[in-house]
């Protein structure tokens, strides 16, 4: 059996989202501490950030990095990451079997993002936390009331918000390895009441769930509709699937109708298409 790739370089699919090139920071190994953070650096700049590393993260010219994990954020307390650091706690870090100093936290990890030159995606944790922490991380970091967690921001140091504008709701919750562990009808629960209470407090942000963890995973479905938002409306959707021949059934068509009315259900042959706005990938 052959396979054969044949490649249109005039041939335009459709436009590339830059946030593709994306990368990830973790409280994990020398990732923060002794990674971007290292105070007796000699290239430490004045909040202990090496300049080095800064450097060639800058020149890489990375659209978002997403923060604090990872397996690391399903046992996370934000708010032990903010205020003084030596009033900040060291706590046992379960996900690593490490210690967390928390000399690095969203205090410090917005204005490293800042100097990179990079947008955040900050994780919330639905591990050993809830919706009601997710709320509070985000009038933290974004509210502008007056009112308990933006006034906390406002005492450490920050009168302007951090303006994050994406999140991320949990991370790789389908695995048992994972810090709180859910179903995935139990993570969907969890994460739709999180989502709910994070845009009443700042409905211009986006939210991004977390699908199976792999693709040998049990809840690893055989096709995977991921939807598409701008300005709060759907504008498209991808479609993944590991099926040979592709096709969708009537409970997709019916989903995509009920959360997308008047987008196109009937799909052609090719593996890439995109047309008016409906983007999708099929993966074998």
């Amino acid at each position: 059996m052959k396979s054969v790739i044949k490649a249109d370089k005039e041939k335009q699919i459709s436009a590339i989202d830059k946030r593709l090139y994306s990368s990830f920071i973790e409280h994990l190994g020398r990732a923060v501490y002794h990674g971007i953070y290292e105070p007796g650096h000699e290239t430490a700049d004045d909040m202990g950030f090496r300049q080095d590393v800064l450097k060639v993260i800058r020149e890489m010219n990375i659209p978002m990095v997403r923060y604090p994990g990872g397996n690391f954020v399903s046992g996370y307390h934000w708010e032990d990451g903010t205020g003084p650091k030596e009033k900040r706690p060291k706590k046992m870090e379960l996900a690593w079997s490490s210690v967390e100093t928390n000399e690095v936290g969203i205090d410090e990890f917005q204005e490293w993002a800042k100097r990179v030159g990079t947008d955040i995606m900050m994780a919330v944790n639905l591990g050993t936390r809830g919706p009601e922490e997710a709320g509070n991380v985000v009038e933290y970091c974004n509210s502008v009331t007056d009112t308990y967690y933006a006034n906390m921001r406002r005492a450490n140091g920050f009168e302007k918000p951090f303006g994050i504008h994406t999140w991320c709701l949990g991370n790789e919750m389908d695995g048992p390895w994972q810090i709180g562990h859910k179903t995935a009808t139990e993570y969907a629960r969890t994460a739709c009441e999180a989502a709910k209470i994070m845009k009443w407090i700042d409905d211009s942000i986006e939210l991004v769930a977390c699908g199976s963890s792999h693709q040998n995973m049990p809840t690893f479905g055989d096709t995977t509709i991921s939807f598409v938002f701008e300005n709060n409306q759907v504008s498209g959707y991808y479609v993944t699937t590991n099926e040979n021949k592709f096709q969708l059934t009537e409970s997709d068509k019916k989903l995509i109708q009920t959360v997308a009315p008047g987008l196109k259900v009937t799909l052609p042959e090719h593996a890439n298409y995109s047309e008016n706005g409906i983007k999708l990938y099929i993966a074998k």
